[in-house]
């Protein structure tokens, strides 16, 4: 009988093991995360910031700013990721929404910006429906 309970204790944690990873593969905290671990689908987001605002970490990278965690969408039967994050230290009126498709073949955002003195701008050419998604979901009350 003790033998039997190893067994199923074994096969409990395996199991327990592989739910865990499986939620967690897909599972990002922060746009950093998204960025360290899917390097290739982050390339897409990169790639369509405009050179003006590559300087600009928290755009460029979505790093070391003030964010929400990091969603995924279905635009047009299209996966994304989806998320808005703000600068650090200087949150009111800077804010990026973004969405990275989780193939990496396109990445769209919109930008709005006091510091920048940006008050509304799109990357990566979103068609209609993508723009009033962005828009949607955009905190402009405060830019």
């Amino acid at each position: 009988m003790t033998k039997r309970l190893s067994l199923r204790a074994k096969v409990t944690l395996a199991l327990a093991a592989t739910v865990l990873a499986a939620t967690t593969a897909f599972a990002y905290e922060a746009p950093e995360d998204l960025w360290r671990q899917r390097p290739a689908t982050f390339a897409a987001w990169k790639h369509v910031v405009p050179k003006t605002y590559r300087h600009q970490q928290w755009i460029v990278r979505l790093f070391g700013v003030t964010a929400a965690s990091v969603d995924t969408v279905t635009i047009q039967g299209k996966r994304f990721y989806y998320g808005q994050v703000c600068k650090a230290h200087d949150c009111g009126g800077n804010t990026v929404t973004y969405l990275i498709a989780r193939d990496g073949t396109a990445a769209f955002g919109l930008l709005c910006s006091q510091s920048l003195h940006v008050r509304h701008q799109f990357f990566g050419k979103p068609d209609d429906e993508t723009r009033r998604y962005l828009r949607a979901r955009s905190d402009f009350g405060a830019c």
